[in-house]
Parts: structure tokens; C-alpha cells; sequence
């Protein structure tokens, strides 16, 4: 009965070919149905980031950028691209052209112009699936070795009921392959349509999984969480460092490469304060503060910052406030 189920339960989920998953979930004595979908990392040696939240809001975005990303053999910063996965064809995305071409590159759910998805083109189940969203680096001779990022899995349908009469809430997934010495930050984006209020609600906590490959196994490091309830549009989870100090891969957040001599750790994001404008740090205070007395469309609209509240992360290579 319920007394016996009552509390907090962890299962442990498997299948062949997939990284086991831990579920944990907690039981109220009022409880009559718990329906859970479950979706597995495949066990590749591939690193990946996950992103998995519940009905609210119904479009979540990763964002990853990469950041001072440089040829190990000649020191040269990396060029990132547009590559049709089918035709092979190379471009710049066209955000990044014109007037913002001094927007840096990253990935996210319009980077092709088409729907985020893998797709298996020759419809032969032992073939890998290409994704549609993906940057990568030009120049690099070896195909197989090309550092590329991918969004495999853009989902923006949270809260739906399917025809079976089941909410499914699929994650997002984002893939990280042969990556060079540098930083890739991880953002997640709470998609608002155009005059929406930009701060959503969140019916669940926001999850962001990071599973760090060496080639062949992979490892479950961290679980970024962002609480449930209201907040801000924009969520830092932390960054990815890529080096060649293999000497000193050995923590519980790195994983050093099988090939390529690359070590890969995962850096999550610290909340340093949570507090009214007026009460974070002074230098951000002081740059907000100059930053929004330029805004002359905010006090045209009588936006009032008074109650407004932000968040400092602290993530090394990177602070924000948002």
C-alpha cells in the first residue's frame, strides 16, 4: 500500500549499448500513478550534455560556445563552421554574418536553419546518424578528427499530451567530438516568444546532465541543477576545459583521451549570489548599473529595477550575471 512506497526511490536503469541511468524519484502517500520516460545515453566514448526538465516551460535551449579554441600542432585560433553533414558543403551561419560578425560561433537549435535532429540519410540502421545542427572546425585534413559540436535532439514540445495520452518530455542532447584545447561554455535558454515575459516559470527543476567519453567508455560527472519556480530566462551550467596536461587528468571531472592526448574536464558553475541589484558584488553592481543607463527604451516603458533580482555565477574561465 502506500505507506509502504512512501519516500524517496533510485533505480537503476539499463540497456545494451547505453550508459546506465540512475532514476530517483520520491513517492507521497497521496500518490496514485507515476509515469516516468526514461531516455539513455548511448555508450560510445562520446561526451555529451543533456538537458531534461519537466512540463514548463515547453521550450528549453542549449547554447554551447566554445571559446579560445586553438590548433594543438600550430596554435592557430580554430575556425568554426556550418557543415551540410550530406553534401559536405561549408558556410559561416548566417547569424554571424554582417553587422554580427563579431558574434563568436556556438551551437544552438537555429545554427542550420533546419530542425535539430540526427538523421540517418541511407536509412541503414549500422550507419551512423549525422546531425543537422552542428559546427565544426575547417581545415582539418583527417575527417574523422575534426573537432565538432553538435545539437543532436531539439525538443519544444514539454507539456504535451502525446495520442496515447502521455506526457514523454524528451531532453535535449548535445555531443562534443574531438575537441582542441579550449573552453566550451554550456548555457541553457528558456525560449520566450516576442513580448513574453522574459522571466518563465519553471514547474520542475532543470537538469543538466554531463557525461564525459574518452573514445570508448563514458562517465556520468555532474548533474547541474536549476530549482524549480520562477527565474530568469538564462541559466549558466558551467564550462568544459580541454587540454594536453594528461599528467594531472586524474580527477573525478576529467577524462583523458584514448586518442589525441587531450584531457577533458568539466567545470560546473558556482551561484555566488542571489540578491537585489543593489546587494551583489560592487564591480557588478557598477557595470549594470553603467550598462543600464543606456537602455532609454527600459525608462520609456516605466521599467522599474528596484525589485529586480540577479544571479553571479562563478565558473573560472567565466563570470556572469544574468
Amino acid at each position: 500500500g502506500y505507506p509502504v512506497l512512501e519516500g524517496l526511490h533510485r533505480w537503476l536503469i539499463t540497456s545494451p549499448g547505453y550508459a546506465p541511468f540512475d532514476l530517483s524519484f520520491r513517492v507521497s502517500i497521496s500518490t496514485e500513478h507515476l509515469f516516468f520516460g526514461s531516455y539513455l545515453v548511448p555508450a560510445d566514448g562520446e561526451t555529451r550534455v543533456v538537458l531534461r526538465w519537466g512540463n514548463g516551460p515547453a521550450d528549453l535551449d542549449l547554447h554551447i560556445v566554445p571559446v579560445g579554441v586553438r590548433d594543438p600542432a600550430s596554435g592557430d585560433a580554430a575556425q568554426w563552421v556550418w557543415r551540410d553533414p550530406f553534401t559536405e558543403e561549408e558556410w559561416l551561419p548566417e547569424v554571424y554574418e554582417g553587422d554580427d560578425a563579431e558574434l563568436r560561433p556556438y551551437v544552438w537549435w537555429g545554427v542550420a536553419g533546419e530542425p535539430c535532429e540526427c538523421v540517418d540519410h541511407d536509412d541503414d540502421p549500422e550507419t551512423e546518424c549525422k546531425p543537422l545542427c552542428a559546427l565544426s572546425v575547417t581545415g582539418v585534413a583527417d575527417e574523422g578528427s575534426r573537432p565538432t559540436i553538435s545539437l543532436d535532439r531539439d525538443d519544444q514540445i514539454h507539456g504535451r499530451m502525446s495520442a496515447t495520452g502521455r506526457v514523454y518530455n524528451a531532453p535535449e542532447v548535445a555531443t562534443l567530438r574531438n575537441l582542441w584545447p579550449g573552453t566550451y561554455r554550456v548555457y541553457i535558454a528558456a525560449y520566450q516568444p516576442e513580448g513574453v515575459d522574459p522571466g518563465p516559470e519553471f514547474q520542475s527543476e532543470v537538469k543538466v546532465d554531463i557525461w564525459l567519453g574518452d573514445g570508448t567508455t563514458v562517465s556520468f560527472v555532474s548533474s547541474v541543477t536549476h530549482r524549480e519556480g520562477r527565474g530568469g530566462r538564462w541559466l549558466y551550467a558551467g564550462y568544459f576545459s580541454v587540454t594536453d596536461d594528461l599528467a594531472s587528468c586524474t580527477n573525478p571531472n576529467q577524462k583523458p583521451q584514448l586518442a589525441g592526448g587531450m584531457c577533458y574536464s568539466w567545470y560546473t558553475a558556482q551561484r555566488v549570489v542571489f540578491a537585489p541589484l543593489s546587494n551583489i558584488y560592487r564591480a557588478v553592481y557598477v557595470r549594470v548599473r553603467h550598462a543600464l543607463l543606456f537602455r532609454e527604451d527600459f525608462a520609456a516603458n516605466g521599467v522599474s529595477f528596484q525589485r529586480a533580482q540577479y544571479v553571479v555565477y562563478s565558473g573560472g574561465t567565466c563570470s556572469c550575471v544574468g
